[in-house]
């Protein structure tokens, strides 16, 4: 549940630029975390951590502020800092709907691998795949 104050041009608060996203986050970050990390920069209406069904973060999350100048001091502020040791990178909330493909023709390199043993380690990835090229940083 949501509880949020009343705004009677309900559009102001959906316009989504007051909206940032939050990623790299500790599993250990709760909602209340969030919000205490972001409070130093203004009113808040919500933050949220997204959390898998079995409860676990999926280490990312949202914050909405009253206002578009608090959400950009919060992401000038915190961006590519260290919280509960991580390095937390932020940015404006973009809906999927709205995000920007580079062309028509583009060609989308990210490659998902998963069922890895947990003793697998970056190098080893590295080496595997190295023969199809160098990845970006």
């Amino acid at each position: 549940m949501r509880i949020s104050w009343s705004c009677r041009d309900p559009d102001a608060r959906r316009s989504g630029k007051a909206n940032i996203f939050i990623k790299n986050l500790c599993d250990s970050v709760d909602n209340a975390g969030l919000q205490d990390l972001f409070k130093k920069f203004g009113s808040i209406l919500f933050c949220k951590v997204i959390r898998a069904e079995d409860g676990i973060s999926k280490g990312y999350g949202f914050s909405q502020f009253d206002f578009e100048e608090t959400a950009n001091a919060a992401i000038e502020g915190l961006n590519g800092t260290e919280f509960t040791g991580k390095k937390i990178f932020e940015a404006k909330f973009v809906k999927k709907t709205d995000h920007i493909l580079p062309s028509p023709d583009a060609k989308f390199t990210n490659l998902y691998v998963k069922n890895l043993d947990p003793e697998v380690k970056e190098e080893v990835l590295q080496e595997k795949f190295s023969e199809f090229g160098k990845p970006p940083v």
